[in-house]
């Protein structure tokens, strides 16, 4: 079939960036452009279209005109009938590129809605708290001479975890509102030895925690928020346990320029598919879960100048967390950052 016959200008049909293929009377392809060509390929002389679509589409969209390609990509398909009944010219428009964008856009929205959450949940949280902080003060001060020494240890523990979650939120109220979190520079070997001691807390006391530090250089420091980093490891360590895992591994290890920890558990772990949604604000595995735990250790790993991975374990089968936080050579380096 001649272009010209069909009514269409070849040297436009030929630059046109949307994928034009043109279909005969009995439904052949007799002409595909170049950018049909990047999107479907060149099919073979004599080819139906129907075969095409059948080698090269898999279901629809929830849009009638909008289907994806085997490998993934979604496609925008619309035809358009020739003068005469002589055949049909089908339009082809990638929009793999737009649906990538409208996904960012709608992330960025969920987590700028996920931050003013935590926030307005935070300040919530702080005001009974201050209360109870308060009282717990009073009650460790007046029963001083009252309480046994199993009494006087539990109600300063009491004290110290109202204290601690009180400066949780208020790192977090923080990081929230956009300010500068990272206000301690701590030895790694320092920073390895206080997160082995967070980790010693009996709401872990069925899960076996195996550190290996061997490859930790003591002369490396970390710029960092030390009470939002053992949030993560807390939320880490909670989101193993709740996946049915009794051990788990912790490697750390350092180069020059980056602190890697490594947590591996022996859970039942996650799917492909659940391995690239579950960094998504508000996307749980669990029926009850918030859908917020990894998120915002994202978020916290993210605002350390670090990166976080997750992958499928391979030792013990469950799933693979990879924490990477950048190094400073010595509190001069350090310093001499800060202040430029």
């Amino acid at each position: 079939m001649d272009l010209q016959a069909a009514g269409l200008h070849p040297q436009l049909f030929q630059s046109l960036p949307l994928g034009l293929v043109l279909l005969d009377r009995q439904g052949f392809v007799a002409h595909v452009n170049p950018s049909a060509e990047a999107i479907i390929g060149k099919p073979p002389s004599e080819t139906r279209w129907a075969q095409t679509v059948r080698e090269q589409f898999q279901h629809k969209n929830n849009d009638s005109n909008e289907v994806f390609l085997r490998d993934g990509r979604s496609i925008h398909v619309s035809t358009c009938p020739l003068p005469n009944r002589s055949g049909q010219l089908v339009i082809l428009q990638d929009m793999s590129a737009t649906r990538q964008l409208q996904e960012v856009l709608g992330r960025q929205q969920r987590m700028a809605s996920m931050g003013q959450m935590l926030a307005a949940m935070a300040h919530q949280i702080r005001t009974p708290l201050t209360t109870a902080m308060l009282h717990a003060g009073n009650l460790e001060w007046l029963q001083e001479d009252k309480l046994c020494a199993a009494g006087k240890n539990a109600l300063t523990t009491l004290h110290q975890e109202l204290v601690a979650i009180e400066r949780k939120i208020s790192d977090f109220l923080l990081f929230a509102k956009g300010g500068r979190i990272l206000h301690d520079t701590i030895c790694v070997n320092r920073l390895i030895h206080d997160l082995k001691q967070n980790c010693n807390n009996p709401n872990w006391q069925n899960l076996a925690i195996i550190w290996n530090t061997d490859q930790i250089q003591s002369s490396l420091f970390v710029l960092c928020n030390r009470n939002t980093l053992f949030s993560v490891f807390s939320n880490l360590l909670n989101n193993a346990k709740e996946a049915g895992a009794s051990e788990v591994n912790l490697n750390c290890s350092c180069d020059e320029e980056w602190l890697t920890i490594s947590l591996q558990d022996n859970g039942k772990g996650l799917l492909d598919s659940e391995i690239r949604q579950v960094m998504q604000p508000f996307y749980s595995t669990r029926p009850t879960g918030t859908g917020l735990g990894l998120p915002v250790v994202k978020l916290v790993i993210e605002a350390h100048n670090g990166t976080l991975s997750l992958s499928k374990g391979r030792e013990l089968g469950g799933l693979n967390i990879t924490v990477k936080l950048p190094l400073q050579s010595s509190l001069t380096k350090t310093s001499s950052r800060e202040a430029a």
